[in-house]
């Protein structure tokens, strides 16, 4: 028979997920874990690119939030496809585009320059910045 109701000591009022944490004892690293930005290009238009990992939703809509106000580029709308999302946009007065999908998380850059100062300016963050 289920109980209709958790029990006071539950520990419920931490919110439901605490309780079956301490419950079955889970362990997670909270957030995303260590974000890595690797420089490349893109293999289609050559464009200069940062690779990111991990390949995580939430990271991209954290990442283009940090672009927004980092950078004072409104925020661009974000187009949805099969296997994940991107958004075109301009930075620095360079052309650019935030990718992720399945497979890949990518953020490249007309000119190489723009790249580099991004991935300079990324690489320069606490490690734990993109968390919740």
């Amino acid at each position: 028979m289920r109980p209709t109701r958790l029990p006071s000591n539950a520990g419920w009022a931490a919110g439901p997920l605490a309780c079956l944490v301490r419950r079955f004892r889970v362990r997670w690293v909270s957030g995303l874990g260590p974000v890595i930005w690797m420089p490349g290009a893109l293999t289609g238009n050559g464009w200069p690119c940062i690779w990111i990992t991990p390949e995580a939703p939430a990271l991209f809509q954290r990442l283009l939030t940090h672009l927004s106000l980092t950078y004072d580029v409104p925020p661009p709308r974000i187009t949805s496809h099969l296997d994940g999302m991107f958004c075109d946009f301009r930075l620095l007065g360079v052309d650019a585009t935030l990718d992720i999908d399945n497979w890949t998380f990518s953020m490249a850059f007309a000119e190489e320059a723009t790249r580099d100062r991004v991935l300079a300016d990324l690489r320069l963050l606490p490690e734990h910045y993109f968390d919740d």
